[in-house]
């Protein structure tokens, strides 16, 4: 049987609370979130029974990546279906383990990114914090950027904006082979990852002092938010 958006956001509400108080918004979902509805809230629960239950058996499976795609599917359920219950599961996880990759979407669920600091034990690379930036384009066209802006805001209150990587800068001679990488690209293809770095002039920018990554392409904009810092 076929459920249809409402009833799937009711669903997912009783999985996530524990309760039949259903939010008065479920019938505003839209057509493109009964699909993923359908196959997270199954996920979800798999995941968690095996993160936080105690008889659950570890031995066979990743923990780590099993707290990383819970991560990301209830990062989409809160931002994207809008469901309010998911972030408390989110600061939960968050909670219970050490998550060094962060996820975030595009109102319209369209484009999802994920970023994470690299370790990079070169003492060059010291006073700098180097993050790998995947953004994914799930819709079926492709997507002409023009333009990329960046920033990251931490906990202190401070925002900082990524490096440009020219001829005078201390770590272009480091870093010269790969400057390509360091470029995000001008297209997005459709059903792809885009995958790029970005320095930043501040020594490990860790998840305890980042706030959220913010990727602007265009007019879009996605917010990787870092939820245990705000409020």
């Amino acid at each position: 049987m076929r459920f249809r958006p409402a009833i799937l956001a009711i669903a997912a509400y009783i999985l996530l609370t524990g309760t039949t108080n259903a939010p008065a918004k479920a019938d505003a979902l839209t057509e493109d979130e009964d699909g993923y509805v359908q196959v997270s809230l199954a996920a979800i629960e798999r995941w968690e029974r095996l993160l936080y239950d105690e008889a659950a058996d570890l031995s066979t499976v990743d923990a780590d990546a099993v707290a990383l795609s819970l991560l990301e599917g209830l990062t989409r359920l809160y931002e994207v279906t809008r469901l309010p219950a998911a972030r408390e599961h989110i600061l939960r996880l968050l909670d219970a383990y050490d998550v060094p990759t962060r996820y975030g979407f595009s109102a319209d669920g369209m484009l999802a990114a994920s970023v994470v600091r690299l370790e990079l034990k070169r003492p060059v690379f010291q006073p700098y914090s180097i993050f790998l930036v995947n953004v994914e384009n799930r819709s079926g066209v492709n997507l002409q950027v023009s333009d990329w802006r960046f920033a990251i805001a931490l906990t202190d209150k401070s925002a900082l904006r990524p490096e440009y990587l020219a001829r005078t800068h201390p770590l272009h001679e480091a870093l010269k082979n790969q400057l390509g990488s360091f470029r995000p690209p001008e297209i997005l293809r459709a059903g792809s990852i885009a995958s790029f770095k970005l320095v930043f002039a501040q020594e490990k920018l860790t998840p305890d002092k980042t706030r959220y990554f913010r990727i602007d392409l265009n007019e879009c904009r996605i917010v990787v938010k870092f939820y245990e810092h705000l409020g």
